[in-house]
């Protein structure tokens, strides 16, 4: 096979392993990840690109939900040439994105002289819906020596074939750093979701109960650490498969069993990270009723 012809076959091939992403069922109940590379003006995007699509092609293998957050952010943002900081604090592309977590795919191609080389390859993944820096990860930079009679196309066949074998082994150890988020449920890999509870108002009887029904009862419970407690004011945080809107459902549920009905003696809201539970005071007045009659 020609060098030519070589070439043409890599390319090809990383642009049909993004396909892949997309092939997961969706019965994993997993967080989708925006899959982002950074690109700089010097950088040749064709590069860029694959090393994304190895990435997305190595998390896909592990069962993970992914999708092009370059191909997703181009509808606010035409430019090729994107920044962490522009990503995260764009709020159009967050109520737009479909994705949980957000994966920023660093590679730098350092021409150290005419026949060598250096690859620079790293990530960095945030929360996106808070925003949170969770993880970064690099793997040992990789030399690159190209023949001496090396012309352009072999060296991109070099080059192409190296950073696909570098991405690889950044995508594994991105899937191995994200599975230890996750829990074995029914030999489905479950992802394990923080939230913060704020309660305030209830009493010890109240609490205690609370806290058993929670940790014992609900479906997909991990672990709770108990952060603070003031008088009534309690801060847990709380890690479960389940996610914010089955939470919310069981809590209306475990908080009727403790005669606590939302809107009337409590207030209960529950949004991606956060859970609130506000007691009413017992001696909070609601006021005469007066004359309805002759006042109206």
């Amino acid at each position: 096979m020609s060098i030519t012809k070589q070439f043409l076959k890599l390319l090809f091939v990383s642009t049909l392993i993004v396909i892949y992403s997309y092939a997961v069922s969706a019965n994993n109940h997993r967080p989708i990840i925006s899959v982002f590379s950074i690109k700089t003006p010097k950088l040749n995007l064709k590069f860029s690109e694959i090393m994304k699509n190895s990435v997305l092609h190595s998390l896909s293998e592990k069962n993970f939900l992914t999708q092009d957050g370059n191909k997703t952010y181009r509808y606010f943002d035409n430019n090729n040439f994107v920044r962490i900081d522009e990503v995260i604090s764009n709020n159009a592309f967050k109520d737009r994105s479909d994705g949980e977590l957000i994966l920023f795919l660093k590679l730098d191609i350092i021409n150290v002289n005419m026949h060598d080389y250096l690859l620079e390859l790293g990530a960095e993944v945030y929360n996106l819906k808070s925003d949170n820096f969770l993880t970064s990860w690099t793997i040992p930079k990789k030399k690159i020596l190209l023949p001496s009679n090396c012309d352009s196309i072999c060296k991109n066949i070099k080059l192409t074939s190296n950073i696909v074998l570098a991405s690889n082994q950044l995508g594994e150890s991105l899937g191995n750093i994200l599975k230890l988020n996750f829990r074995q449920k029914d030999n489905k890999n479950i992802f394990v979701k923080k939230y913060k509870f704020n309660i305030s108002g209830l009493n010890t009887s109240e609490i205690l109960s609370l806290t058993d029904i929670v940790v014992n009862e609900f479906p997909g419970f991990v672990k709770l650490i108990d952060k603070e407690q003031h008088g009534s004011n309690y801060k847990w945080i709380y890690y479960s498969s389940a996610n914010n809107f089955k939470l919310k459902k069981w809590l209306n549920i475990a908080l009727k069993q403790l005669d606590l009905k939302v809107g009337e003696n409590i207030d209960l809201n529950v949004n991606s990270d956060f859970v609130v539970i506000n007691k009413y005071p017992k001696n909070l007045s609601r006021g005469s009723k007066g004359d309805p009659k002759k006042f109206n």
